[in-house]
């Protein structure tokens, strides 16, 4: 795997062309900023809250759960703040649009830090998969996974970024993961299987052992 900036400049030309279409300028470090998205800005006036209630300061000014100097973390350099619209069907799922901005991810750090650990990889969230609020995390062998809030489980979109943002682009199926080695963790708990796929097994070796998507 080459650097994150040959990763993205290596990615499908179909991808390319929609990060460009973004905003997407390569090799440009974008300004890292917090901002509320339309749909969240609506949800708080719906629920009559003002914005310094649910939106409080010291969320706009940190994103504590980036790794600095992750894989994820330089991904986001180029990518921070980008809206990639779902493209056309090919899955047996909606296609979901691609929120490069992990300002929720601090609701869920410490699924985010065991996830972690039952995969013996470094994990940063780098978005947000539609209005699902389900976190884009990619690790730093390059797999990119998908995890829901609550009982959602965790999904293993691709073994590479290229690969992970098409199937959640286009609406293809992830696999569930099945963590042998920790049975009672809630996040082992829950499994979203597509109908006639098995879960990838998670052994002692982590994401590591995982090939072929």
């Amino acid at each position: 795997m080459g650097s994150p900036h040959e990763l993205l400049l290596n990615l499908d030309p179909e991808l390319k062309a929609v990060l460009k279409s973004a905003g997407w300028i390569p090799g440009r470090i974008r300004k890292r900023h917090s901002r509320s998205p339309d749909w969240l800005i609506s949800l708080g006036k719906s629920l009559g809250l003002a914005r310094s209630d649910w939106w409080p300061q010291n969320i706009i000014e940190h994103l504590p759960v980036i790794p600095e100097g992750s894989l994820g973390d330089e991904v986001l350099k180029e990518l921070y703040g980008l809206e990639i619209p779902a493209l056309e069907r090919r899955g047996e799922y909606i296609p979901n649009c691609i929120s490069f901005d992990p300002l929720l991810a601090w609701t869920v750090e410490d699924d985010i830090q065991e996830l972690a650990a039952l995969l013996k990889v470094r994990l940063c969230p780098i978005g947000i998969a539609g209005r699902s609020m389900a976190f884009i995390l990619l690790a730093d062998t390059g797999h990119l996974l998908l995890m829901g809030i609550a009982e959602f489980g965790v999904l293993l979109e691709g073994n590479s970024l290229e690969a992970g943002m098409s199937r959640i682009l286009h609406g293809e199926s992830g696999d569930s993961l099945l963590f042998s080695e920790a049975p009672e963790s809630r996040l082992a708990s829950v499994h979203l299987t597509a109908p006639g796929k098995e879960p990838i097994a998670i052994g002692p070796e982590g994401i590591r052992g995982i090939s072929g998507r």
